[in-house]
Parts: structure tokens; sequence; C-alpha cells
């Protein structure tokens, strides 16, 4: 399983095209990293992807570690080569079905699932955007801003669901 963690950021800060572009670059390379496999690639919901690669048993966990190497070269590759403001990043985590193991894919789903969770935790997150990009009249305006007090400030209750009672605050500004 592949999931590119930042999939809301991109959406969000850059658009659909971008993600989409970001979605097609990442589909293509888990198909080049795979091509010498038998193998089925799935997008399983809008952040990840599901290989599911079929070979020996004992050769499995060396093909399977070479195919995440060689993709984790190529997301290098594209980040530093790429006009796009900002970095490609993904998580990666596999499982190995053998001989005995319910053929369930929802449950191979789980397992991989769990190891990209873990390997996540492994990692730190890496920078999002390349460059930041302020420009002089938005810095302008935030200092504007800033030096004559123009922000508000509210302060909204946070309510105990159970008794209706205010016990805490958020601060917005």
């Amino acid at each position: 399983v592949y999931s590119l963690p930042k999939y809301n950021f991109i959406y969000e800060n850059y658009g659909i095209y971008d993600l989409h572009d970001a979605l097609r670059f990442i589909a293509s390379a888990l198909e080049k990293v795979n091509a010498e496999n038998e193998h089925y690639i799935a997008h399983i919901s809008p952040d990840r992807f599901m290989v599911l690669t079929v070979d020996e048993e004992d050769q499995i966990i060396s093909v399977l570690k070479q195919a995440m190497n060689d993709f984790n070269r190529l997301i290098d590759e594209y980040n530093t080569t790429s006009k796009k403001d900002f970095f490609i990043e993904t998580i990666s985590g596999f499982t190995v079905a053998a001989k005995g193991w319910k053929d369930d894919l929802d449950s191979y789903l789980q397992y991989a699932g769990n190891e990209m969770y873990k390997n996540q935790l492994r990692t730190a997150s890496t920078e999002t955007v390349k460059h930041a990009k302020i420009g002089k009249d938005q810095y302008s305006t935030f200092l504007y801003l800033l030096d004559n007090s123009l922000f508000t400030y509210h302060f909204q209750p946070i309510v105990d669901a159970k008794t209706g009672s205010i016990f805490g605050y958020e601060a917005l500004m």
C-alpha cells in the first residue's frame, strides 16, 4: 500500500489539476517499478494505491523491497526536477501472504496498511513546499494589519456535551 499523506494539502493549496498530476505520476511510477513482476495496481482511495505482486514465496520480500526502493528513487527524482512548488511525499508498507493464509484481499490491505502506518511513525515528515513564495505585497499587507491591530479575536466556548456547561474557550483570530 502506498499513500500520499499530503493529498489534502496539495488539493487545497494547488488545486485539482496539480493533485491529478501527482497521482498520475505515482501510478506510472508504481507501474514502472513493478513491470518485471506479475502485479495488479489499484487506486483504492483518494490518497492510496495498492500493488498486489505475485512471486515465489522465498523471493517476494526482496522483490517488494526492491520495488519500494526504486519507487522512492523515482519520487526523489521527481521532487528534484519538478517545477511544481510542492514535494510529493509517500508512505508505504507491505505484507506477505504465506501459504495457509486466508485468501482475503481486505486482510492483506489491513495488514499492509498497518505496516504503512508504522513506517509513517518511524519517518519524520519532510518539507511540503519547495520554497516559500511570500510576495512583497502580501508581507506588507500582513505588517499593516499587525501594526494597526486590525486582527479581530473571538473566544468560542467549549461545551461539555453531557452537562452543557462551558469548560474552556477556543481563541480564534
